[in-house]
């Protein structure tokens, strides 16, 4: 007996066979099955989740001119499964540019409510992180996000201080997988 499972089938439940009775099992005459063995019955298996791998798009938004004391859309990241869903728990940014590390008073992560835009609609789904160290920053999200083969849209955006050094730059990227959990 073979199954074949949906993908969205609920992780933990569990599955089996049973077959009762010879009599459950049809063959064409004069051939019989013995009632010898009856019930035969397998044990029980606990589905597990697949292994999903979240793809992620940026698209690079920084401004050719930021004004101090503002917040700023640096990147945007489209993320999507190649199937099933994925939890999406925390993020690193990197931040690059030259501007120092103390200049940008937060960074948090905002999700798209649909434009594509980031603006004061968008949900924050992250606390503020105060600090870059060695130029990264460590984000854990308010509360897990479910991505899907729908590609959902996330923005990483900065506050810069209200004496943040002028001619600088900056920028974010998120350097490899790793910084994505």
């Amino acid at each position: 007996i073979v199954y074949q499972l949906a993908a969205d089938a609920t992780v933990g439940n569990t599955v089996g066979a049973r077959v009762t009775a010879n009599t459950d099992l049809t063959l064409t005459a004069p051939d019989a099955v013995s009632a010898t063995n009856f019930p035969v019955q397998s044990t029980n298996a606990s589905l597990t989740d697949v292994a999903d791998t979240i793809t992620v798009t940026p698209t690079n938004l920084a401004p050719a001119n930021i004004v101090q004391g503002s917040d700023y859309a640096v990147e945007k990241l489209s993320l999507a499964t190649g199937g099933d869903q994925a939890t999406w728990t925390a993020i690193t940014v990197t931040k690059t540019g030259n501007l120092p590390d103390g200049d940008i008073t937060t960074v948090k992560i905002y999700y798209d409510t649909g434009n594509g835009t980031y603006g004061a609609e968008d949900t924050l789904v992250s606390p503020g992180v105060t600090t870059f160290s060695g130029g990264s920053a460590a984000i854990t999200l308010s509360a897990a996000q479910t991505i899907t083969t729908s590609a959902k849209v996330y923005f990483i955006v900065y506050t810069l201080a209200a004496a943040a050094n002028p001619g600088s730059t900056i920028g974010a990227q998120v350097t490899s997988q790793a910084n994505l959990t």
